[in-house]
């Protein structure tokens, strides 16, 4: 069964995970994934096609990056913030040469569950590592930390990637190999969900009579 924000003992300590996290994708979703990630003290190297996006992350405090390739050579750690899956593979498909085995690839993108799915597939015969991280929330939402953010994936590359997820999320689940399908995912529906929020945001999101 899956907990939130679960702490772990003496014996599961690892070496200190790297404080430098890529993002690609500086929309409304990945500028407030930014913010949480900076008040969270990670240094951030992001990218976008869009330059004014670009120069709003560096002046929020950013480290802007010329490429999604760069991405890739300076991080081990990387975010997706994306419309679609197929614009995570055509990133992928930027970073091939440059993108290290054992990289932990978190795609918090929207995108349809079997594509999903053969992605992470994919990605892993590569050796590389991959989150599908489902954000139920809004931007707005992430921006302050209200969010829930559903992990499909292997537990080890999700314990390794939790101080991201938390650095955002309220509440963090790990649902096994996929967050979108599965019988997993079915304890997480939205009303499951809404009765493990606070009584102030279920009364916030309550329909008016």
């Amino acid at each position: 069964v899956a907990t939130a924000r679960e702490t772990y003992g003496c014996a599961d300590m690892k070496p200190p995970l790297p404080r430098t996290v890529g993002l690609v994708g500086l929309g409304l979703m990945g500028s407030a994934l930014t913010v949480r990630l900076l008040r969270a003290g990670f240094s951030v190297v992001g990218f976008d096609v869009d330059p004014r996006r670009l120069r709003s992350f560096g002046n929020s405090g950013g480290r802007p990056a010329g490429s999604a390739a760069e991405i890739a050579l300076r991080c081990e750690r990387i975010l997706f913030s994306l419309p679609t899956t197929e614009a995570v593979e055509s990133v992928l498909d930027q970073m091939r040469d440059t993108l290290r085995a054992g990289s932990i690839l978190i795609d918090t993108t929207t995108g349809e569950p079997d594509c999903t799915a053969a992605l992470g597939a994919n990605l892993a015969r590569k050796r590389w590592r991959y989150l599908d991280a489902t954000i139920v929330g809004s931007s707005t939402e992430t921006r302050a930390g209200r969010v829930i953010a559903l992990v499909g994936g292997t537990r080890k590359t999700f314990l390794e990637s939790k101080d991201i997820l938390d650095s955002f999320a309220a509440q963090v689940f790990h649902v096994g190999r996929s967050a979108r399908k599965g019988p997993a995912i079915n304890a997480y529906h939205p009303p499951r969900l809404f009765a493990m929020q606070p009584p102030r945001e279920q009364l916030a999101q309550a329909p008016a009579n």
